[in-house]
């Protein structure tokens, strides 16, 4: 199970970080929109796994209500992917 968790993590970790690198966006300012320190954004996205941690619920929430695609970062797929064809109509 432990190493599922860190499977899981360092994926999430690489796509959080390629995600706010695609936004032009500093650790500062990304963490801001998930209501944490730039701090704790840089170990959300550590490449070590001693020094990397998960976020909780209220980053994500925040994130969400900043409309970032949080079925992205979780799963590597977008929203959007998930939609039926009638769906991605509307």
């Amino acid at each position: 199970m432990l190493v599922l968790v860190g499977f899981f993590m360092h994926d999430f970790s690489q796509r959080l970080k390629s995600l706010r690198q695609s936004m032009g966006l500093t650790q500062k300012q990304f963490g801001a929109l998930g209501g944490v320190t730039d701090t704790a954004q840089g170990n959300y996205e550590s490449d070590d796994e001693n020094k990397r941690k998960a976020p909780g619920l209220n980053y994500f929430l925040n994130l969400k209500e900043n409309d970032i695609d949080i079925s992205y970062l979780l799963t590597g797929e977008t929203a959007s992917d998930n939609l039926n064809s009638d769906e991605s109509l509307i």
